[in-house]
């Protein structure tokens, strides 16, 4: 993200140097000022488009960087022995950052009337979305370093103090959301989930089969396979993998008691699946 922004800064600056060179040098041949001038105004909208993604890249870098912030307060929190706000962890492979993605139509609408003017393709990344479908829950917190992706609130740890992490994190959550996967980290987690009374308040995540390219490194399919075994070792069934997402929940059983197609671009059936673990949660462990 900074080295977009910089890109982005960099960009808008050799345009709008390029665009006041070619208006300057219009005005020497009056046979070429209007098609130079033309030009020139081009260039010029090309970096008012670089200025306003620059400003957007900057407003999601200084939103990412509060969301970091109050991540490491809560953990501060946490160690002192205090209890912070309500909060969501997310457990995910490293691997799987910026991975997980889906494409869809979104109507561009305008007007008194809302009328739809047409379509534009959106991208819809998982961790941007759960982080928007836990808002109403409480912030959503990692392990990761600050700003290395926009989602949720990075807690920078070292590689000897992450398990104690995720155990201090987890102890206090008011849901847990994780991404399983094969990867020997992943892999402790869960079976610290299914061997404590975590599992109660998890939400799993299969994501969808995405097609692998070279820059998808996170071969969901694969991935699940290991999954499986992992659950089938401490006596939990855990479905074979859906192509198309999905989110699970087991609750107090040994097999999902609630299951839901997951659609990365609908947050709010996301934020309904949350709501419902939720309430589950308060009927089974009544306050």
């Amino acid at each position: 993200r900074r080295a977009g922004v910089a890109w982005h800064l960099a960009s808008a600056l050799a345009l709008g140097a390029c665009a006041i060179g070619i208006l300057w040098f219009a005005t020497a041949d009056h046979g070429l000022r209007r098609a130079v001038a033309l030009g020139g105004a081009g260039a010029l909208v090309l970096v008012a488009a670089l200025a306003i993604a620059t400003f957007g890249e900057l407003g999601d870098l200084s939103l990412q960087y509060a969301r970091d912030l109050r991540a490491q307060a809560i953990f501060e929190a946490l160690g002192r022995g205090e209890t912070p706000p309500p909060y969501v962890v997310y457990l995910r492979p490293f691997s799987s950052t910026d991975q997980v993605e889906s494409v869809a139509m979104a109507a561009v609408a305008s007007g008194m009337q809302g009328s739809a003017l047409g379509f534009v393709m959106t991208r819809y990344e998982l961790e941007q979305q759960i982080e928007r479908a836990t808002r109403h829950l409480g912030p959503l917190v990692c392990l990761g370093q600050s700003l290395e992706h926009v989602g949720a609130g990075r807690i920078a740890v070292d590689d000897a103090s992450w398990k104690e992490a995720v155990l201090r994190l987890c102890g206090k959550a008011a849901l847990i959301v994780m991404l399983p996967s094969s990867r020997s980290g992943t892999l402790w987690e869960i079976e610290h989930v299914l061997t404590s009374n975590l599992i109660d308040r998890t939400v799993f995540i299969d994501p969808p089969n995405a097609a692998i390219s070279d820059k998808k490194r996170y071969d969901q399919s694969r991935e699940w396979r290991a999954v499986r075994d992992a659950f089938a070792a401490k006596g939990f069934t855990m479905p074979p993998d859906s192509r198309v997402g999905r989110l699970l929940f087991f609750g107090q059983a040994r097999a999902p008691t609630l299951l839901a197609r997951l659609d990365i671009d609908a947050e709010d059936n996301i934020a309904r699946f949350f709501r419902s673990v939720i309430r589950i949660r308060k009927v089974e462990r009544p306050a």
